[in-house]
């Protein structure tokens, strides 16, 4: 990177200590991060949680306002210094651009934003007017890059539309198997077969708990500890008995995927990427994906399928594979949109895919050949880096499709 682009990068995580996890345990034994993956042999500076955590003033505003702020004081303190700044999320960067208008900085701003619409990012945008302090805003889904653009103010050039991401060789079943073999222990065989989910945020797991009623089917649900807040996820009052609730670290969610007949991320019709981090995780490790086909979740999935039973028309062609993988990949099924809150829908999709194990089979790994080729952390990686660094930035992830993993994939 060329000295004159000086680049501070600003993440709501604990980096070092992260660092320090791979380097005791290695790649594979824990989830290799974003922020990992822009901070190394790479020439740009960063701060983080830790950095708060070292600075008396910092400290007090953590205290009083929380690690977001501290971050954006910080960063305001430290950008006279840098000539580009980038924040991985909008709870950072939008504060930061009104900070930049106020004192007539001319940064170039740039960040991730996953929700553009709640009030508390509509009032920079709205009434603060703070696009112009901004460069680029990266955002995860079609419905998001409109609501930028149509909604919030910004020119299209501002957006960039690029794919979330996972670390594939940490959600990889072979990655498991190397688990199993440290720990010197067989793969599990459960008693009778059962489907998994995860997560809280906008969840609807009162559609799935009502669309596998009478099936002879487990439910494990990763959704944090017994004293979690559920409310809204459809999880309060007394469950089947057929529903476990249970906290698992990532390992542990490693190997309830690795062992599921399918994972299904049941969300509520918001309009950002609700679920979208178990949905990757889940294809990275092979296994066949049913999610709720919201208004901001419809970019990741092919589902081929041109008609159901319903009145619903559900054919979804991947936004991030139309634009960037090859036409054969495009044309891959890799997992089945359902509508939201559709009981009946959900259970055909459900009973249809257990009844047809196999089938179930060739669209995970069709969908791990999707994940592998588009949307891994080293693509993420190149994708952002391209803009905050520019053209000096020189791409280390091969895009494009793997003849070997191709030959695993069928057309459906």
């Amino acid at each position: 990177m060329s000295r004159q682009n000086r680049v501070l990068m600003v993440f709501n995580a604990k980096v070092n200590e992260r660092k320090q996890q791979l380097k005791k345990h290695g790649r594979g034994a824990i989830p290799y991060s974003d922020y990992i993956a822009l901070t190394e042999n790479v020439d740009v500076d960063y701060i983080d949680r830790e950095t708060i955590d070292s600075i008396l003033w910092a400290k007090l505003v953590r205290r009083f306002l929380g690690y977001m702020m501290a971050l954006v004081l910080v960063a305001f303190v430290k950008s006279r210094k840098y000539d580009t700044i980038y924040a991985d999320c909008e709870p950072i960067g939008l504060p930061l651009a009104f900070l930049f208008k106020l004192s007539k900085s001319k940064k170039r701003l740039l960040f991730i934003a996953h929700w553009l619409t709640p009030f508390s990012r509509t009032v920079f945008l709205d009434y603060l007017k703070v696009q112009k302090q901004i460069d680029t805003v990266f955002v995860h889904t079609l419905a998001q890059q409109t609501v930028a653009i149509a909604r919030c103010g910004f020119a299209s050039k501002q957006i960039q539309l690029i794919p979330y991401q996972i670390d594939t060789e940490f959600w990889s079943q072979q990655a498991y198997e190397t688990q199993l073999a440290k720990e010197n222990r067989s793969r599990p065989v459960p008693e009778k077969p059962y489907i998994c989910s995860a997560g809280l945020e906008c969840r609807d797991y009162g559609t799935l708990i009502k669309a596998i009623e009478g099936l002879d089917i487990e439910l494990k649900l990763a959704v944090g500890s017994h004293w979690s807040n559920t409310t809204g996820a459809g999880l309060e009052g007394e469950l089947p008995p057929n529903v476990k609730v249970k906290f698992y670290n990532y390992t542990e969610l490693r190997e309830l995927y690795a062992n599921a007949a399918l994972v299904v991320v049941p969300t509520r019709d918001v309009d950002h990427a609700a679920g979208i981090t178990v949905i990757l995780e889940a294809m990275g490790m092979g296994k066949t994906v049913i999610s709720t086909r919201s208004v901001g979740q419809s970019d990741v999935i092919n589902d081929k399928r041109s008609h159901s039973r319903g009145d619903f028309k559900r054919i979804s062609i991947s936004t991030f594979l139309r634009m960037f993988a090859s036409d054969e990949l495009s044309d891959l099924q890799t997992g089945f949109y359902v509508n939201p809150g559709e009981v009946e829908e959900m259970r055909r999709s459900i009973v249809h895919l257990m009844e047809n194990p196999e089938k179930a089979k060739q669209i995970g790994r069709n969908a791990n050949l999707v994940v592998n080729e588009v949307m891994t952390v080293g693509h993420f990686k190149d994708r952002v880096l391209a803009h905050v660094i520019g053209s000096t930035y020189v791409a280390d992830t091969r895009v494009g499709t793997n003849p070997e993993l191709f030959r695993e994939a069928v057309m459906l």
